[in-house]
């Protein structure tokens, strides 16, 4: 009867089981061009899908503005509170987190579809996807003590408590932008917030100032601070400084209109005492 099984091949005559350190190689090199090919595609993607999501978070912070311009007499809300006997430290909870504008805007931003009232989730829209996480300033959430509200987006000292109806210039006068806390990724902020003695508070992203005041600007100023463009911790707001998208940050307008624009935005421009121009005063 004949073997149900073949006889094995003599040895030698067939291909190894193993790979070759030539074959080794050949596929190795496939594979390194192939990362090389669709390493910049993934990162054009995951750009877009970053700044996408940030212009709607951007959006949605907006919309939540409106509604409360409509509650509390056509005024913006204030940059934050103030912890009592304090002359600019913010107010913190147990968990060092400043009660700020986002805090106050937090009940008007839309929230994800599985939230419920008891059980709020995290509202994401006051913070860019692509910003690091030493960027990222805690803040408290008044829907609830368990969850913070992350903040990588500044409200301009020159709007603040502000009227809406006095801003001259809505489609250039910038209201929010993106911020870095406390000079992260080498960003420029001269003037951290300070307690009465002396100490700086490391919570300030959530607010744009200026670099001779965190809450105007006056004769002199030359810079707004905070702002998250990397490589400015020096003041130096040229080719090296870079922005936190590839074509600029978002910057959105009184108007609603939204922009991207490089680190130059950071200049202010000074009419007297007055700032004009994007860090306009009303």
């Amino acid at each position: 009867m004949a073997d149900m099984y073949a006889a094995d091949e003599p040895e030698g005559s067939g291909k190894s089981a193993y790979m070759s350190r030539g074959e080794f190689g050949r596929v190795f090199l496939v594979l390194v061009i192939l990362i090389a090919i669709l390493l910049p595609v993934y990162r054009h993607y995951r750009d877009e899908g970053e700044r996408s999501l940030c212009k709607r978070n951007f959006q949605d912070v907006f919309k939540a503005s409106t509604l409360y311009l409509a509650e509390w007499n056509d005024r913006y809300p204030p940059l934050y509170v103030v912890a009592e006997g304090e002359n600019e430290a913010p107010y913190l909870d147990a968990k060092n987190r400043p009660y700020t504008w986002g805090s106050l805007l937090a009940n008007y931003v839309r929230t994800p579809a599985k939230d419920s009232p008891d059980r709020p989730g995290m509202i994401h829209a006051f913070q860019c996807p692509a910003a690091h996480s030493d960027e990222i300033v805690w803040a408290q959430d008044p829907r609830t003590g368990k969850i913070g509200l992350p903040m990588t987006t500044g409200m301009s000292a020159s709007l603040a408590t502000q009227a809406n109806s006095r801003v001259k210039n809505p489609n250039s006068a910038v209201l929010f932008s993106e911020t870095s806390n406390f000079g992260a990724q080498d960003t420029y902020n001269p003037r951290p917030l300070k307690r009465n003695d002396g100490s700086p508070v490391p919570f300030d992203g959530f607010l744009i100032g200026f670099d001779t005041s965190n809450v105007e600007a006056l004769p002199g100023t030359k810079w707004a601070t905070r702002l998250a463009f990397y490589g400015s911790g020096k003041g130096y707001f040229g080719p090296n400084a870079t922005a936190r998208h590839p074509d600029g940050n978002h910057f959105l307008f009184a108007s609603g209109q939204l922009g991207r624009m490089p680190a130059g935005a950071a200049k202010v421009e000074m009419l007297g005492d007055q700032s004009t121009g994007l860090w306009e005063r009303p």
